[in-house]
């Protein structure tokens, strides 16, 4: 299964002055290894997933990103091909963690947002991280799956001790 995280580059790339999505974002796909796909649901597997993702983070470097840049300018349609492949893939799996992003601090003239989400068939298996609206400092997990798998999820224990709600 191929997991596509959204790459946030603005603390590697020392932008600390800009919170607007599209800002220092890139794409970025790696093979999850199947012994951790078909681990059961535990503290440890979820250890070891937040690690590899980490690994994934941290592996980005200058040359990635030139590459990233160097392709989008080259050839535009190519920034929009993965996106395609990752919406209509029944294997690809999109994380992405919105939640250091100001979303509640957008105003585009009408005023600041009093709630966010993602929109709700951006992907086949989508799950999306967001920041809840203050004055709580909760998470909310969106998640687009076919419901077995959603009814999997809600039914296990970690998840359940974790959650306040599922929709």
């Amino acid at each position: 299964m191929s997991l596509s995280l959204l790459t946030d580059l603005r603390e590697s790339l020392k932008i600390h002055d800009k919170s607007y999505m599209g800002n220092g974002l890139i794409p970025f796909s790696a093979e999850c290894p199947l012994d951790l796909l078909e681990a059961p649901i535990d503290a440890m597997a979820l250890a070891k997933a937040t690690q590899f993702v980490s690994k994934i983070y941290k592996s980005v470097d200058a040359g990635l990103v030139a590459s990233f840049v160097d392709m989008v300018t080259n050839n535009h349609k190519s920034f929009t091909r993965p996106a395609v492949y990752l919406a209509t893939n029944p294997t690809a799996l999109v994380i992405t963690n919105e939640t250091k992003f100001k979303l509640y601090a957008a105003d585009f003239g009408y005023g600041t947002p009093e709630w966010v989400c993602t929109l709700p068939c951006f992907a086949a298996n989508f799950v999306g991280l967001l920041p809840a609206p203050a004055p709580s400092s909760d998470i909310i997990i969106n998640i687009t799956m076919k419901t077995a798998v959603l009814r999997h999820i809600v039914s296990n224990n970690i998840w359940k001790s974790m959650v306040t709600s599922v929709y």
